[in-house]
């Protein structure tokens, strides 16, 4: 963060100088504060005013404060036209190095850890969104589970689930929301397998069977985390094919 200054002549004193300060916040913990004031205009004017259904391309805006994604089926780069006239409008520039149109059909659109991409509904003879964690995502969470659930670590078994429990909840509480069932059961299996791996060193077995330590004693005697419902989103099944992300840059 940089603060430049200057002096300024008082509107009460004309003798007086004054300093008017101009702060640029980069990566703090105020940049999503004022992201949120600044964006929460072009929220209501897309979906109040409807600025891509009157210009033709119906297209639906998530944004996380500056980060954006538009999900259409139409023309993207009309959409993304219309979202630089408004923001222009604001006083705020789209960021065109970081702003790129993903055809869904092809390949995923990763935005916020999640990966957005169109499937065929084979059973409805239609296409539908899929909007599952990706595989970043999934690697990250695992690399903590990982870190925390070690055999090699002079830890009780009972405090390694006690901190990873909060950690696995986060993560299942941020991505249970959409179609990723088989991501959150590869990490369900992933730290069962850890807690297990766990046991067999310490107890010296030979094996990870499964008659060694039952999903019982794991989930209801030690305490692991098990709460893995998905909700399914509210867009999943919409017929949209391509997304365009982008990033606003400062105010100019």
């Amino acid at each position: 963060m940089t603060l430049e200054s200057g002096p300024q002549t008082s509107p009460v004193d004309a003798q007086a100088p004054f300093y008017m300060g101009f702060c640029y916040v980069v990566g703090s913990a105020i940049s999503p504060l004022l992201s949120n004031v600044f964006l929460h205009m072009l929220d209501r004017y897309w979906r109040v005013s409807g600025l891509s259904k009157k210009s033709g391309a119906d297209g639906q805006l998530i944004r996380y404060c500056d980060d954006m994604l538009i999900i259409t089926g139409k023309n993207p780069r009309l959409l993304i036209g219309l979202m630089e006239a408004r923001l222009r409008k604001m006083g705020l520039t789209l960021n065109r190095t970081k702003t790129r149109i993903v055809d869904l059909r092809a390949e995923g659109a990763h935005f916020l850890g999640f990966e957005v991409r169109q499937l065929r509904d084979r059973r409805k003879d239609g296409v539908w969104l899929r909007i599952a964690p990706s595989r970043r995502a999934e690697a990250r969470i695992k690399e903590k589970v990982r870190h925390i659930v070690n055999h090699r670590r002079p830890v009780a078994l009972a405090v390694m689930i006690r901190l990873v429990n909060p950690v696995l909840r986060g993560w299942v509480n941020y991505f249970r929301h959409g179609n990723g069932a088989r991501s959150l059961n590869r990490i369900r299996e992933y730290s069962e397998f850890k807690v297990r791996k766990v046991i067999q060193r310490r107890r010296r077995y030979r094996s990870f069977e499964w008659h060694h330590v039952s999903r019982s004693t794991i989930y209801d005697q030690l305490g692991l985390y098990n709460d893995y419902t998905v909700r399914p989103c509210m867009s999943s099944h919409e017929s949209h094919r391509k997304a365009a992300c982008g990033k606003t840059a400062r105010a100019v």
